[in-house]
């Protein structure tokens, strides 16, 4: 045996070693677990499975990633505290995030007991709100929310992202919130409930892109002054013409039409340059575990803006989109109001409609009160907008 071959049998062996080890210390703490009068699931426990997540072999990194999945006693709050902990490798932080998105797709949501007004459906205005939510306390009909968790809500998709703003919170969470309730800005901080309790007529089950994109909002919340991944790129080692190359060879090995093409001239092959994060593992060189950038370009996106890049094709509505002037949108509530005022007098002039006539008139009344209340509250919220 050489010395170069020997070398790496003490290496294997090693490896060996330290992969039963950490095989022992998991199924230590499952076990933990099941005893009565024990956590299983301390801090230390946390810190230990983390640390494995980073283990050079794949089984061991593959059970502690199902050790921190199965265990409820790792709450989001704990998940988020071990992502934010520096030193995480890229393959660390990935595998935290897929657990953290998995506890919180099981875990409660939160809900605000309210339901949304869409006379102007680019703001967001409360039309109603439900007992025994908080918030049935403290807003009232015609509130306009311009923010909340310091978040500006004036577009396309208003309604939507304060929609995800609260099922990314936990029951029991306190959300700021700004209000505008005619001229009055109010600051306010509303205490949510939870989505079961909620059974207003408004009521409907969060989709998965629902879920999605309040764990998007949830996450970066949580890390939005936590660091990236330090570790460098790995690069493939080839240039992009080498790279060309290699895909040409292969197209053509395979007899594909597109190798066809390309070996008489009518089409060519585009470099790509992959970079992936994170430390080789020898035990798989195959595997799909390591985080992909991509660089194009001059922009070379971080591990975790191409996962929420990928996570948002297809499942998330884009919330960029030119917000109606607020010229337009008194113009929509005097259109509105017009509407509601050619409905009183249909109401004065109808003979048959005697019993409930005062009734119907006074919805009506309190709707014209509500629309002149709105055209006060984007008043406002324009000149203060101005202001900034």
């Amino acid at each position: 045996m050489t010395c170069g071959t020997a070398g790496r049998g003490r290496t294997n062996l090693m490896q060996r070693i330290a992969a039963t080890a950490a095989l022992a210390a998991l199924t230590a703490l499952a076990a933990a677990a099941a005893q009565p009068g024990q956590t299983g699931a301390t801090d230390e426990d946390l810190q230990r499975l983390v640390g494995l997540l980073n283990s050079p072999k794949h089984e061991v990194r593959n059970e502690a990633t199902l050790a921190l999945k199965i265990e409820e006693r790792f709450t989001l709050e704990r998940l988020e505290q071990a992502l934010r902990r520096p030193g995480l490798t890229p393959e660390q932080r990935q595998r935290l995030l897929d657990i953290h998105l998995a506890r919180f797709e099981r875990t409660p949501r939160a809900a605000m007991g309210v339901q949304f007004d869409y006379t102007l459906p680019q703001r967001v205005i409360i039309q109603r709100t439900y007992e025994p939510f908080p918030a049935s306390r403290v807003l009232r009909p015609g509130d306009m929310i311009t923010a909340a968790d310091g978040v500006r809500l004036h577009g396309l998709d208003a309604a939507v992202t304060m929609r995800s703003i609260i099922l990314s919170h936990d029951p029991g969470d306190e959300v700021p919130i700004v209000v505008q309730r005619g001229a009055e800005r109010l600051d306010l901080t509303i205490r949510l409930g939870r989505w079961a309790d909620f059974q207003g007529p408004a009521r409907s089950t969060p989709v998965a892109s629902d879920i999605r994109a309040a764990w998007l909002i949830r996450i970066e919340r949580a890390l939005r002054d936590v660091p990236g991944p330090a570790s460098e790129p790995i690069s493939t080692g080839l240039t992009a013409a080498e790279w060309a190359e290699m895909e040409r060879s292969a197209q053509i090995r395979r007899g594909t039409r597109q190798a066809e093409l390309i070996q008489s001239g009518q089409a060519t092959v585009t470099p790509r340059l992959l970079l992936a994060g994170g430390r080789p593992r020898n035990d798989m060189p195959d595997e799909f575990d390591r985080q992909r950038a991509e660089l194009n370009g001059k922009d070379e996106l971080s591990a975790l803006q191409w996962q929420q890049r990928m996570r948002q094709q297809g499942e998330l509505r884009p919330r960029i989109g030119v917000p109606e002037t607020p010229d337009l949108e008194i113009e929509r509530l005097r259109q509105r109001a017009a509407m509601v005022r050619r409905e009183i007098d249909q109401a004065n002039n109808d003979g048959d409609l005697q019993l409930g006539r005062e009734q119907v008139l006074a919805e009506f009344q309190r709707e014209l009160a509500l629309i002149e209340q709105l055209m006060e509250a984007v008043r406002a919220d324009a000149a203060l907008a101005e202001q900034r």
